[in-house]
């Protein structure tokens, strides 16, 4: 709090310097943040340095070191709010012998010895004060953000580098941008129908607006489809498979695809349906439609509902060999509950290699990962799904067999 009131002193006493408040403040400000920027965010500098990159880029007498002084201090404070509209914090700092103390951190240390008797004032003689500036996200958070648009194959090259070079500005690393395995020659799993890419972005767009008016949307779902092309040839060929209306809920990434989920209209009572976004075309929004409000965990939806499967949920038990635990963190989530099992392991003669998972999930999706990994995993529960999986074994053993 003490912060908080230094801070708004130092603005009511310092912020209405007249070579500063003009009618091209804004255009002032912005060229400010542009050169603090330059600054990458293990370098400290000092308004002299601010100074000579604003003039280098801007030319000289752009403004006074006593304005940019009194800018810095309103930066300092606006950066701050959990809120800012600047897209990086600036903080202010002394150096004592070989370390930087941020400035507020030594303005208590005076506080407390009882040696600081005008909070307001923001120079104290002798200080040399100093700035460093911080992305509002971390090389980490940005980082992670490039190597999933990278990898996404649902964009298209354009839009893979615009948004890379979004991310750079976001990183404030000017000497090193983010490394991407993206290269101008391309990459063949890269999308190159712009059209698609359009629908796509349009279509994310709409679900926001959607979502924010509390309306419902409608679309075309298409498929992928072998088209014959000739006596002896089929293409890959994407066609309209249905029309939809629905109360959108959430989106959900899932297994490198990114889904929507929803309710059918005329259908609320049912359970939540799924569309892989990149299928998704023509959206619009119903204007005059109503739609439902939805309080989902995301990440929870995804864990119950392995491959994205709709549906409903119920109890499930697996035995798994423990071998297999990673693969089952990675379809179910963390939620179950895990238990020794008695069975013994009829190739080893080892009772200890076994454990059983009790969880809830789609049993849709949960039949496929147990088809998959069936040399060590069996459904003890539900009745219904052991014999999918039996059934689903039985029909792949038949293919094999007719050959």
């Amino acid at each position: 709090m003490a912060q908080k009131q230094r801070k708004t002193n130092l603005m009511e006493d310092d912020n209405r310097s007249d070579d500063f408040i003009l009618s091209d403040s804004m255009l002032t400000l912005s060229r400010i943040a542009v050169c603090l920027k330059s600054f990458g965010e293990e370098e400290y500098f000092k308004v002299t340095e601010l100074l000579t990159r604003l003039e280098r880029r801007y030319g000289e007498g752009v403004l006074s070191k006593d304005t940019l002084t009194k800018a810095l201090t309103i930066l300092e404070n606006e950066t701050s709010k959990p809120h800012s509209i600047f897209d990086f914090v600036l903080e202010k700092y002394i150096r004592r012998g070989k370390e930087y103390v941020l400035f507020d951190d030594y303005l208590d240390e005076i506080d407390a010895q009882g040696d600081n008797e005008d909070n307001s004032r923001d120079q104290r003689p002798g200080t040399s004060y100093y700035y460093r500036v911080l992305p509002d996200v971390t090389k980490a958070e940005v980082k992670m953000l490039a190597d999933a648009i990278s990898s996404f194959t649902m964009l298209t090259m354009g839009q893979t580098k615009v948004l890379l070079e979004d991310l750079n500005r976001l990183s404030n690393d000017p000497q090193h941008h983010l490394i991407t395995n993206v290269k101008d020659d391309g990459y063949p799993y890269k999308l190159d129908d712009n059209q698609r890419a359009q629908d796509i972005i349009n279509s994310i767009d709409t679900v926001m607006q959607a979502l924010k008016k509390h309306r419902c949307i409608a679309f075309d779902y298409y498929q992928y489809v072998p088209r014959k092309v000739s006596s002896a040839a089929y293409e890959l060929a994407f066609e309209k498979r249905s029309q939809q209306r629905i109360h959108p809920a959430f989106f959900v990434w899932s297994n490198g695809y990114y889904y929507l989920i929803g309710k059918s209209i005329g259908r609320e009572s049912e359970d939540f349906i799924v569309f892989r976004v990149d299928r998704i075309r023509n959206m619009t929004l119903l204007e005059k439609t109503p739609a439902l409000e939805f309080n989902i965990n995301p990440a929870r939806y995804r864990d119950e509902n392995p491959v994205m499967y709709g549906g409903s949920k119920e109890e499930i038990v697996l035995r798994i060999h423990k071998s297999r635990l990673n693969n089952a963190v990675d379809a179910f989530g963390k939620n179950f509950m895990i238990q020794p099992s008695s069975f013994t392991d009829p190739q080893t003669g080892l009772s200890d290699q076994w454990i059983e998972l009790r969880f809830i999930a789609n049993p849709k999706g949960v039949a496929l990962w147990a088809t998959q990994h069936c040399t060590e995993c069996c459904v003890l529960k539900s009745d219904h799904l052991a014999r999918t999986v039996t059934n689903n074994l039985k029909s792949g053993l038949a293919l094999y067999e007719s050959e």
